[in-house]
């Protein structure tokens, strides 16, 4: 069996905002080949709890889910989207997976849009967050660590990419990322054009096609 597990961003998977960008990856996943797609919930983003979302906490969910995909059979693959890749880099820098093929990583936030929003600007982030069905404070930006400086112990293949139209996540810091990790070939770099930082079944369909091309088509070389 081929899975794909999937961290999700700040946003709750369950909201409406965005059941558009998982109802996409899930489609897509199995045209091809994944036979199942998990999704990740993280403390915070279910109705009825009362948690509050930080990376630690997400980080033991990404642990347990990963373990399950360890004792089940076949290989798997994680896609972080946002949040959910500083989570996945997390984890990696911390164990070692036997079963795990591949890291996808979609728009990984640069650590000055990090504290532009969860600290600069918490009060406003905090209302949009529970708009989204994610509760959140200070607490938040207390706990992350850089995406920036987590990817370098990352040594399994890694796909990193972002959208020419994704304002947090320019390609410019893509390339800085490339430059970070420049010597090490177990990463990849690709950028869809037309996507923004969240590529939902409402975009165009040349960008949905080419945003799960680059993402999720292991066979695909730019």
């Amino acid at each position: 069996m081929k899975k794909l597990l999937i961290f999700p961003g700040v946003g709750s998977p369950e909201n409406s905002t965005y059941a558009d960008v998982y109802a996409l990856l899930n489609v897509g996943a199995k045209d091809y080949g994944y036979d199942k797609v998990s999704i990740c919930h993280w403390p915070g983003q279910r109705a009825n709890e009362t948690d509050i979302l930080t990376l630690g906490g997400a980080v033991e969910i990404a642990k347990n889910a990963i373990n399950t995909c360890e004792n089940e059979d076949g290989e798997y693959s994680i896609l972080g989207r946002s949040f959910g890749t500083i989570v996945a880099a997390r984890v990696l820098s911390e164990i070692k997976p036997t079963r795990l093929k591949r890291v996808i990583m979609w728009g990984p936030p640069p650590y000055s849009v990090l504290w532009k929003l969860f600290k600069f600007e918490i009060d406003k982030t905090k209302q949009k967050a529970e708009e989204k069905g994610t509760r959140i404070d200070n607490s938040f930006f207390n706990s992350i660590i850089p995406f920036e400086s987590l990817v370098l112990t990352i040594d399994c293949p890694t796909v990193i990419a972002t959208g020419t139209e994704d304002l947090w996540v320019p390609p410019s810091f893509i390339q800085y990322i490339q430059t970070l990790l420049k010597g090490k070939d177990n990463f990849s770099f690709r950028v869809v054009d037309g996507a923004g930082h969240e590529c939902s079944t409402k975009c165009p369909v040349e960008v949905q096609k080419k945003y799960l091309q680059k993402l999720l088509d292991e066979g695909y070389r730019d």
